[in-house]
């Protein structure tokens, strides 16, 4: 008779990692995306950031940025932040741009109704001598474009306040059509894009500028609003009498309601691939309208009258505040992720048997390891069991959220270590 040998079947343990709000210990780093701290929790983070001014900003009527820097008209002063004091300009604030000056140091110009100012510091600051006013201005093929009614200068190249007629380096062209003045010009890809009262063109602007060529982009033709298009990185937008149109190439009406009414005279901008506007409810109430072609539009809950955008968010202007919605503050749904060292200290397999969020509100989860992903919805206080286990020794742990009563407290990942 063969003796039987007993079969020892393992017995799977029962482990559970309580992930607290920071990182250190078995949590390698963990990222907030439209979260901010609050107490003991983790909570949707919705209100702009209020920044400190040394000036009053009441009576603000136009609102530029230029490389980490605002400018923010009133009544012929300017304010800048983040540097301190008021200015004096020339009439009304109508654009702004930077250009890297001959010492290497960066410049800025203001343009004005009735000329430019250039501005370097507080204390290095003034008007341009023999330049003009505009309506609008942008910097394109390394000339600087002013728009002054449906005439339109350019400089030489590499020289922002020189705009002779003599020569074929600088000058001016009046453009034709019944399509109105210009209110509005954006560099984009290879043009320059002339956004006027009734249609829209391009600028092909080469070196030489016997070699311009204009050409119209044709949609239909109703009015633009005035302030309303904005460069948001892969398209421009602006809004007319029927919705909301995208430029990526060719003109589209992407959106002809809101649910909300644009704030006129417009002020819209464009930051992370959205566009922002802002706007107003059937109730009176104040609002951000965001037109968000990836994750669904959606609105913001803040009050003002100056919007802008910058390289780090949104600035707005609401009374004499000046406040800065965060790239963390922006997003429509916010998400929490970790990574998390699982890996046993004997080399023996874990597997992910599930997930507990603590807090309120509703989630979805996901789980990544070498052995794959999955994704789950789930409520706080309420245990994910996921259809199969994950096996590794690092989890990626995300969370995701749209509800703006939501919290997170922490997070327990149960798991199973199978003894040898």
């Amino acid at each position: 008779m063969i003796p039987l040998k007993k079969l020892t079947i393992p017995r799977p343990t029962h482990r559970a990692l309580r992930i607290g709000l920071e990182e250190g210990g078995r949590v390698l780093w963990r990222k907030l995306y439209g979260f901010r701290r609050e107490g003991g929790a983790l909570i949707p983070a919705e209100t702009a950031e209020p920044l400190p001014v040394s000036t009053s900003l009441r009576g603000a009527k136009r609102m530029f940025s230029a490389e980490g820097k605002l400018f923010i008209g009133m009544n012929g002063f300017y304010s800048v932040y983040p540097d301190e004091g008021a200015f004096a300009g020339m009439g009304g604030l109508n654009g702004v741009i930077s250009y890297w000056g001959e010492d290497g140091v960066r410049d800025f110009y203001l343009l004005w109704d009735t000329g430019m100012t250039r501005y370097r510091s507080p204390e290095q600051f003034g008007g341009v001598e023999g330049a003009a006013g505009g309506d609008c201005m942008a910097v394109h093929r390394e000339r600087v474009f002013i728009a002054k009614g449906s005439t339109l200068r350019y400089s030489v190249p590499l020289g922002p306040t020189q705009f002779s007629e003599e020569g074929r380096c600088s000058g001016s062209v009046a453009l034709s059509g019944t399509e109105g003045n210009i209110h509005a010009m954006i560099s984009f890809r290879d043009a320059l894009y002339c956004f006027r009262e009734h249609g829209l063109c391009t600028l092909e602007a080469d070196a030489d500028d016997l070699d311009f060529r204009f050409r119209r982009v044709l949609f239909d033709g109703e009015t633009i609003y005035p302030g309303s298009a904005a460069d948001c990185g892969s398209y421009l937008a602006f809004l007319t009498e029927r919705g909301l149109h995208v430029v990526d190439g060719s003109v589209r009406l992407v959106r002809t309601s809101f649910g909300v009414t644009p704030v006129r005279p417009v002020q819209a901008a464009g930051y992370a691939g959205k566009y922002f506007f802002l706007a107003q409810k059937p109730g009176g109430e104040g609002c951000i309208y965001v037109y968000d072609p990836v994750a669904g539009d959606y609105l913001i809950e803040e009050e003002a009258e100056l919007l802008t955008s910058a390289y780090d968010g949104v600035y707005l202007v609401h009374g004499t505040t000046l406040s800065r919605l965060t790239p963390q503050t922006i997003e429509k749904e916010k998400r929490i992720s970790y990574l998390l060292d699982i890996g046993g200290s004997n080399g023996a397999p874990r597997m992910v048997a599930g997930v507990t969020v603590h807090g309120k509100g509703k989630f979805t989860v996901s789980l990544e390891t070498e052995a794959g992903r999955i994704s789950r919805e789930t409520v706080a206080g309420k245990r994910l069991l996921p259809e199969r286990f994950l096996r590794g020794e690092t989890l990626r742990c995300d969370l995701t959220t749209s509800d703006p009563e939501a919290a997170v407290e922490a997070v327990t990942v149960h798991f199973r270590e199978v003894s040898p």
